[in-house]
């Protein structure tokens, strides 16, 4: 479908399925990174527990701006339930920053 000039062949088709959002959250993260995604991601990953969200977030939160992260970062803390969720959450930071500089001064001081 792409090949034939639908580019938001993936977004239709994710968008179209009657999925529970851990599936779609999933589904949505190993697909192309449109702006219908970061809408999708932004409106489920407030339904699932934290854990889950993040480790499924892992992905698409490496490669996009610490401004990004930030927000995440931000709202997970206000949602932390568990040690599970707490860990996630301090593994997933560690990953994205390991080997970059943080150049988002309020991811900087979200981190400190």
């Amino acid at each position: 479908m792409v090949d034939n000039g639908q580019a938001n062949a993936f977004d239709s088709f994710n968008d179209g399925l009657a999925a529970p959002p851990i599936i779609a959250l999933g589904l949505t993260v190993r697909g192309p990174a449109t702006d219908r995604a970061r809408e999708r991601v932004n409106v489920i990953q407030p339904e699932l527990p934290v854990r889950e969200s993040s480790i499924l977030l892992f992905r698409c939160l490496r490669d996009s701006h610490q401004a990004a992260m930030s927000e995440l970062t931000d709202d997970w803390v206000d949602h932390l339930e568990t040690q599970g969720d707490y860990n996630a959450v301090a593994d997933l930071i560690a990953l994205c920053v390991h080997g970059r500089d943080v150049t988002d001064e309020h991811f900087r001081e979200s981190l400190e």
